[in-house]
């Protein structure tokens, strides 16, 4: 949304293609642009490959910028048959460089790798993409950019601040709870989680952190948990750091993928210490 209101309407006419439906499609609507819903599949589809050609040749960008994997392959083989003069593709993190299947890893490289011929520049959004796709053959150093976070973090460094400072008042008070939700797989980072769990617990024993989910890590996680001396257990499934499964004060979705945590801070560089 902040690429979007910063381009100048008066000079250039904007068109975004995406789901009908999502938190950001109202404020999209709000913007003086033009928009076109459209469904892509994850998996292989002519249907959506047909229907970016459609929105392509309808619209007819002089630069079409695609965002993810998914839209940067639909996006950017269409552009070839829709004739589109310039593309970019912003890679949001390249999850499939450390998949374990190493013919899955090989597939998508080799797509990127031909896309690679038919895009103008590529925007990465930490400098571990960069390297990382640069060692892989998917990213051409020549024609590429690192664009660290575009999003303005200063307002969760004062959410951040406010939690901490609640955390000290409470010290000798009622229980702050500090939760993070997802797959217990290596791409969220969760080591990193429960590392800053074992310092923050040492000067704060009131606050009490929970990882709600399951996944293959879950056993390696419980050891590092009992290691720490911060021990894990099982409670509906989920994997958790304390007993208490209450309501969570401040809750956290993160993601690694080779160190992803390290991409978000680097991200972040631009606007302090994070």
């Amino acid at each position: 949304m902040r690429l979007l209101g910063a381009v100048s309407k008066n000079i250039f006419k904007v068109a975004v293609a995406c789901e009908s439906t999502g938190y950001l499609v109202d404020e999209v609507k709000k913007e003086d642009v033009s928009f076109f819903p459209i469904s892509m599949s994850n998996s292989p589809s002519i249907s959506s490959f047909v229907r970016c050609i459609r929105v392509l040749n309808t619209f007819a960008p002089d630069i079409l910028h695609t965002h993810g994997g998914t839209a940067g392959v639909y996006g950017r083989a269409a552009s070839v048959l829709s004739r589109t003069p310039h593309t970019v593709h912003t890679y949001h993190g390249i999850h499939y460089l450390h998949f374990e299947r190493k013919a899955v890893r090989f597939v998508y490289t080799s797509i990127d790798r031909l896309l690679l011929l038919v895009t103008d520049r590529i925007i990465c959004v930490a400098q571990m993409d960069f390297d990382d796709g640069c060692r892989a053959g998917i990213v051409n150093p020549k024609k590429s950019h690192v664009i660290t976070n575009g999003i303005d973090v200063e307002y969760f460094h004062r959410e951040a601040l406010k939690a901490s400072e609640e955390v000290t008042r409470e010290k000798k008070g009622k229980e702050v709870v500090i939760g993070t939700i997802g797959r217990l797989h290596h791409q969220k980072g969760y080591e990193y989680f429960i590392e800053a769990a074992a310092i923050v617990l040492r000067e704060y024993p009131n606050a009490i952190f929970h990882i709600v989910g399951d996944g293959s890590l879950r056993s390696s996680l419980e050891r590092k948990c009992r290691a720490l001396g911060i021990d894990g257990i099982g409670a509906d499934g989920c994997f958790c750091l304390s007993l208490i499964m209450g309501g969570v004060s401040n809750c956290s979705l993160g993601s690694d993928g080779s160190t992803e945590a390290n991409r978000c801070v680097q991200g972040q560089r631009s606007y302090g210490n994070c």
